[in-house]
């Protein structure tokens, strides 16, 4: 991650920044009404703007968005992209990401563990030979080595 954290950076400030705070999306603000005899008060709110209606700032932050999305993905390999696809925006592919790597961790973190436990507590059958324990043992240690 720090890795990608830097090559954006080092792109463009603002690639980083979309991938932090997600996708700019163009608003308009309605002001509030103010209630009179007949009718309730309105609070202001934000809608969507129509595209046709955006101005050139909304068009560069939306710009600025969807090239984060696509240096992101140009970056993933196949392997991870495909669990990733259904993703929206480069912030979603992030976080996806960030979890994904977390969860990997701790699983091997886990196995890592449970495989030092083995070694450690490790004891020939009483009914195997010499060959099937040095066999248990030499596939104990492998597996725990692949889980480092």
């Amino acid at each position: 991650m720090k890795r990608m954290i830097n090559f954006y950076e080092g792109r463009d400030l603002e690639l980083y920044e979309s991938i932090l705070n997600g996708p700019y999306v163009p608003t308009t603000l309605i002001p509030r009404i103010h209630a009179a005899d007949d009718t309730v008060e309105e609070p202001a709110r934000r809608i969507l703007k129509l595209r046709r209606d955006w101005d050139d700032e909304d068009r560069r932050r939306v710009e600025v968005d969807q090239k984060a999305k696509r240096l992101f993905i140009m970056a993933l390999p196949n392997k991870i992209f495909q669990y990733l696809d259904a993703c929206e925006s480069a912030k979603d592919l992030w976080d996806q990401l960030a979890n994904q790597l977390e969860g990997g961790i701790k699983m091997k973190k886990n196995r890592r563990v449970q495989c030092l436990n083995g070694y450690n507590s490790f004891q020939g059958l009483p009914d195997e030979s010499l060959e099937q324990t040095y066999h248990h043992l030499n596939t104990l240690s492998t597996s725990a080595e692949s889980a480092t």
